[in-house]
Order: C-alpha cells, then sequence, then structure tokens
C-alpha cells in the first residue's frame, strides 16, 4: 500500500477570548490518526480526558441509532424530507449554543500540576 502524503502543515492552535460570553478554538493541523482525541485530551486535561472520551464516543454512538429513527418517523409522517432536515438543523443549532453558553473559557493545561 502507498504511503499517504500529507502537506507539511505546522500544528496551530489560535484562542480567540475576546469577549465574557464565548471561547473560539480554531486547531490547524495534519489529517492523522487520532487528532480529534489529541485536542479532547489538551482540553479536557489528565484526569479527565478519557471520561470525555468516552461520553463524546457513547452520545455519537447514541445519535448515530436516533437519528435514522427520527428521519423515517418524520418522513413517513410528513411525505418529505423537509422536517427531518429541520430537525437535524435544531439539533445542531442546540448542540452549537450549549457548546458556546458551557464551555466559558478554554485556557492552556497546566501539565506539571494537572
Amino acid at each position: 500500500m502507498p504511503r499517504r502524503v500529507t502537506p507539511g502543515v505546522p500544528t496551530e492552535i489560535r484562542i480567540h477570548d475576546d469577549s465574557n460570553h464565548a471561547t473560539i478554538v480554531e486547531v490547524f493541523t495534519r489529517d492523522r490518526v487520532g487528532v480529534l482525541y489529541a485536542i479532547t485530551q489538551t482540553l479536557a486535561g489528565p484526569a479527565a480526558a478519557a471520561r470525555w472520551v468516552g461520553v463524546q464516543n457513547g452520545l455519537a454512538n447514541i445519535a448515530g441509532i436516533v437519528a435514522p429513527l427520527i428521519t423515517g418517523f418524520v418522513v413517513d409522517r410528513t411525505g418529505s424530507f423537509i422536517g427531518a432536515f429541520v430537525t437535524a438543523a435544531v439539533v445542531a443549532f442546540v448542540g452549537a449554543a450549549g457548546w458556546g453558553l458551557i464551555i466559558r473559557r478554554v485556557e492552556p493545561v497546566d501539565w506539571a500540576n494537572a
């Protein structure tokens, strides 16, 4: 199997904390196996990383089971996919709003004192 060629992009993390209401974290890095887990570990810290990854995986699995069921129910009742798309949009908006309201400040992890 040929080796996958990835561009030599340096890893860069930008934290925008310009307001009292939200923090935006931008991560630029090469695509590699486990990059999302590395980001999660950095944000959660060493004491909570495993629990946080477990919760993320569990919720993602539940969403993967429930979403097709809800889509099928909505399409069966309405005969159209519009309601299913609106439902997905509402869930995405609630998730983004929840992230913005729950995660107040993201700070670098002090690994020496963690």
